[in-house]
């Protein structure tokens, strides 16, 4: 059935609409053992339960994949972050993307490159084989979660057909290659009453509701990898030293953690005055924009099932007895990744698919009670066992050092377009 509000115009043809759908059932109610309708019950619980809105944005990551039609203003490996042209190869092609998607959501904030950048890449893959490829993100803006589960995948979907018709190709895969930045879908989420932001107190320390909502996601983290981590290729991005959580914690502005607190940009006074003494023009009272970022998942994510279960997470830990205490618990500071004894001490993520299948059969119980049906949840155990890279780290370690990179490729590059 259609959703109007999530209708828009075609951006190509003048005389065509897109309509994004939700399904309804042989009644014609909502079918609730959809994804869409999952995440949206999902919502709509733990509006009703808290009266509180759980709001979301979504940092989109992908490689865009260029012909190398010459050496000219070539880029540096894992240099490449908020790089501008000429060095740039990609850029009209973003600011294309950028345009419509801006244009159809409402809900975008900027596109920026990212670290990733390898200059003529190796790979069995035809597709890959030879070409350049730059890491690019498009942010958007906090929308409610049920939207952002709407405008993920049409923003995917415009991202490839906005490459193809620029002679360009797009793969949303974790990993590329050995040693090079991953791609994730890092979510940034806020608690909001009545349209008030709640993340942050009056002076600008975290609110009980924030905290309760980090206590909720770190209780459930290992089995949340289920959901946003699904192929083997997730567990080569999920290292050490890639800015890439690998353990059970959260930390304020910390890129090692699984959960960060970044800048909110709270300030006493305008910060632009400072360097422009003159203006005279009105600002916002408030330009903070507090969120909780949760840098687990990864392209190869099933969207609307992560999203339904971030949001169960969250409701638990509005309520949970021991949501606050875990987040106490489990805080790190900016450096502890040079505090070896108080890094091992930390639970540690999934390292496979096939864990991480076995996590989320252990805690089934939680999300069918948060209303993510059992079925859904086998075919999610299903696929993650499909992987089949229990101990693959390990073999990967025994493998001569060009059969392992060869090994790497081939596990890294088989979903190019699977997700």
């Amino acid at each position: 059935m259609p959703v109007y509000r999530w209708a828009f115009p075609n951006p190509w043809t003048a005389d065509e609409l897109d309509i994004v759908c939700r399904f309804a059932d042989h009644h014609g109610v909502p079918c609730a053992v959809t994804p869409d309708n999952v995440l949206i019950a999902a919502a709509e619980r733990l509006q009703s339960d808290s009266a509180l809105r759980l709001m979301a944005l979504a940092e989109l990551e992908f490689y865009l994949i260029l012909d190398r039609a010459n050496d000219r203003f070539s880029g540096r490996a894992q240099r490449s972050y908020q790089q501008s042209e000429p060095y740039l190869h990609g850029r009209a092609v973003v600011d294309e993307m950028l345009r419509i998607i801006g244009k159809i959501t409402g809900a975008v904030k900027y596109a920026h490159s990212e670290v990733g950048y390898i200059d003529k890449i190796e790979s069995n893959d035809r597709e890959l084989d030879g070409r350049r490829v730059e890491q690019h993100e498009i942010e958007f803006d906090l929308m409610p979660i049920e939207d952002l589960g709407c405008w993920l995948p049409v923003s995917r979907w415009l991202i490839r057909v906005i490459a193809d018709r620029c002679g360009a190709s797009v793969t949303f895969l974790p990993k590329l290659d050995e040693g090079m930045a991953g791609s994730g879908l890092h979510l940034h989420l806020a608690i909001e009453k009545q349209g008030t932001n709640l993340v942050e107190q009056g002076d600008g320390g975290l609110s009980e509701p924030a905290l309760r909502l980090i206590g909720g996601l770190l209780e459930r983290a290992r089995s949340l990898s289920g959901f946003g981590n699904t192929v083997a290729a997730s567990y080569l991005r999920l290292v050490p030293g890639q800015e890439a959580p690998t353990r059970v914690c959260w930390g304020r502005r910390n890129r090692l953690s699984l959960i960060r607190v970044p800048l909110s940009f709270r300030t006493n006074a305008r910060v632009d005055l400072a360097m422009n003494p003159g203006e005279q023009s009105p600002a916002l009272e408030d330009l903070s924009r507090p969120t909780i970022e949760y840098r687990g998942p990864d392209g190869s994510a099933f969207t609307h099932l992560l999203l339904a279960a971030v949001t169960a997470c969250v409701a638990e830990g509005l309520v949970s007895a021991s949501a606050l205490q875990t987040a106490r618990e489990l805080e790190v500071a900016a450096d502890f990744a040079g505090d070896a004894a108080r890094l091992t001490a930390l639970p540690e993520l999934p390292t496979t698919a096939v864990a991480a299948a076995e996590l989320l059969r252990r805690d089934r119980g939680f999300y069918e009670a948060g209303g993510i049906p059992a079925r859904l949840i086998d075919i999610v155990i299903g696929k993650l066992e499909q992987e089949a890279d229990a101990g693959l780290s390990a073999r990967l370690r025994g493998l001569p050092a060009a059969e392992r990179l060869a090994k790497s490729r081939q596990l890294m590059h088989k979903d190019l377009h699977k997700h």
